[in-house]
């Protein structure tokens, strides 16, 4: 049925109330709960489905999305950090892997080459100079 809602181009809130009702019949379908959670972005949904499956890459991936968001609109720190945790345990799940580690490196780019050549220099220069402390344990 919910596929038939898609092909006739059902409005969402339509589909959502025909989510909720196959929900209402079979409460323990991951798939349903996987999809009420895409359609709404609700965290409720998602922690729904993550009590029935917690390796699941999408449902890990979707709260990181969530806390994105949230992220984008509040820049708190927290929700980065949020973020990046359930970005890292979607990219467990080869299926996500791909859309997790890009989410991954937009909140967390990696190091240029220049970058990584100019932190080893001075945490060399670093390291020198600590050895050459005298009475340095």
């Amino acid at each position: 049925m919910f596929d038939l809602s898609q092909q006739l181009d059902k409005s969402n809130s339509y589909q959502v109330g025909l989510l909720d009702k196959m929900h209402s019949i079979q409460p323990e379908n991951l798939h349903v709960i996987e999809l009420l959670a895409d359609k709404t972005s609700s965290l409720r949904w998602i922690n729904a489905g993550l009590k029935l499956d917690a390796q699941s890459g999408r449902l890990n991936f979707l709260k990181g999305d969530f806390y994105y968001k949230k992220w984008n609109k509040d820049s708190a720190k927290q929700d980065s950090v949020r973020a990046l945790t359930w970005y890292r345990k979607a990219r467990t799940d080869a299926q996500w892997r791909g859309n997790a580690q890009r989410m991954i490196d937009e909140l967390d780019p990696p190091l240029s080459d220049e970058e990584k050549k100019r932190r080893e220099f001075f945490n060399k220069s670093k390291k020198k100079e600590e050895i050459e402390v005298t009475g340095k344990k």
